[in-house]
């Protein structure tokens, strides 16, 4: 979506933002990286309703913008697997 600006915005829910913020509070590198990437995710949801992983990598690329990378459009590979982790091994 676009603001009247033309900025790219995305809606997220208020727990989506607290884990970006969660996210983007840990340093991961001093400058963000110039260079094409590949991003590979182990995502472990430990409980409600798996969502489709296409709408749940696309949070993780944007909450990675500007930090981690200058911008998503820098991946030219992408693995994202969203597991349920067995019971009792994940806390």
């Amino acid at each position: 979506m676009r603001d009247s600006g033309g900025s790219i915005f995305v809606l997220m829910s208020l727990k989506a933002r607290k884990w970006e913020e969660t996210i983007l509070a840990t340093p991961i590198v001093r400058q963000p990286l110039e260079v094409s990437l590949k991003l590979d995710v182990l995502h472990l949801h430990a409980g409600g309703t798996l969502r489709d992983v296409d709408n749940t990598a696309k949070p993780v690329m944007d909450a990675f913008n500007g930090h981690l990378y200058q911008d998503d459009k820098q991946i030219r590979e992408l693995v994202f697997r969203s597991l349920r982790p067995l019971m009792g091994h994940c806390s």
